[in-house]
């Protein structure tokens, strides 16, 4: 997997910006606020779709314009393909992919996969379940385009049966109530499969990798939490029977209680819950274990190296989890932002390509 080029139009601070990039690593210089991070993040929606930073398109948008496109193009296999997404003000965006408009986002996400690091990282750790639900469902998306439209077909079949109870249930919307629930067991299952797989296999490279960094001192458990248990296999029945036994509650409180909407993962250090008992130091190796993870599991599952995105990272890291990030970055394209060129752990030969961000000008570093 490699991105050969971007080209952006009125996005975010950046009225036009191009780069060239090589197949090993590019790093984008600049003091804070210049830009830098905007273009990591445009890398990254043309792979998820969305944006790391917010769900509201238009802040995409420079503030003058109506309009934004992103272009890429990226090698796969030795394959060309081209995207070109097109963010419009108050309205939807739209997606060509190899010249062709994408009618269901579902089915361009992870065309083009990346994996982010970012100093936010540590908040999967530090935050609420809606935030490790996230970042599985983030991974997941980017290898399983079945993932994404279950995942898709899920959410809305929960809108529809939460908009019914707000109404109000009587004898005459019984039915239909119980067809929305169908539906969220049959949907939900592939959600709830997905999630504990990848928590499986996540799970003993992200261990391993706590171990290596800290010398031995901490013992990472990752385990996915369902807030329906059940055995593997027998989601669907589980999920309706839960709907079933607590669909007189629902109806009282006009709000789905239970189902994978409120899934959690459960990441503990020497068997203490992270998000609680872990220091600082220790949430940031457990940020770095688990994305290190994640970018296994993607190149396990999808045969293709991802991109690494690293933004501004190296400056909270200590030496012995510099090194471990430096080794993922070995056999991966690589772009990442920095404030300071000489303080990065890279010796300057290993930087194929140099830019420099200055108010939101983007030019090759001589």
């Amino acid at each position: 997997m490699r991105l050969l080029n971007l080209d952006l139009t009125d996005y975010r601070c950046y009225e036009k910006a191009q780069l060239l990039l090589p197949s090993g690593i590019t790093v984008i210089a600049g003091r804070n606020a210049q830009g830098k991070t905007n273009l990591l993040e445009s890398v990254f929606l043309c792979c998820a779709g969305k944006s790391h930073r917010t769900s509201k398109e238009d802040e995409m948008i420079r503030l003058s314009a109506e309009y934004c496109h992103v272009k890429a193009a990226f090698e796969r296999g030795n394959v060309r393909h081209d995207i070109h997404m097109t963010l419009k003000r108050g309205g939807r965006k739209r997606i060509l992919f190899d010249g062709t408009a994408v009618k269901r986002t579902a089915d361009f996400v992870g065309q083009m996969q990346a994996v982010l690091f970012s100093p936010e990282n540590i908040q999967i750790i530090k935050d609420s379940p809606a935030r490790r639900r996230a970042y599985m469902d983030v991974a997941l998306s980017q290898v399983y385009k079945s993932y994404l439209r279950a995942l898709m077909d899920y959410n809305k079949a929960l809108s529809m049966r939460n908009a019914l109870l707000k109404q109000g249930v009587d004898g005459s919307a019984w039915s239909t109530l119980e067809v929305f629930e169908t539906q969220l067991a049959h949907y939900g299952a592939m959600v709830m499969q997905s999630r504990r797989m990848f928590c499986q296999e996540a799970g003993p490279k992200a261990r391993e990798l706590q171990s290596k960094i800290s010398s031995g001192a901490d013992e990472l458990s990752l385990s996915y939490v369902p807030n329906i248990a059940c055995d593997a296999g027998q989601e669907e029945s589980a999920i309706l029977e839960k709907f079933k036994k607590e669909r007189e509650r629902d109806i009282l409180r006009r709000v789905t209680g239970s189902g994978p909407h409120r899934d959690d993962m459960l990441l503990q250090v020497n068997g203490l819950d992270a998000r609680l008992f872990a220091s600082q130091g220790q949430q940031r190796t457990v940020a770095l274990s688990i994305k290190m993870a994640e970018l296994d599991f993607m190149r396990e599952h999808t045969g293709n190296r991802p991109i690494l995105l690293l933004d501004d990272v190296f400056g909270e890291l200590d030496a012995a989890r510099r090194q471990q990030l430096l080794t993922a970055v070995g056999d991966c394209q690589t772009i990442l932002t920095c404030t300071n060129v000489e303080a990065l752990p890279l010796d300057r030969s290993r930087i194929d390509a140099l830019y420099k961000v200055d108010q939101a000008n983007v030019t090759l570093w001589e």
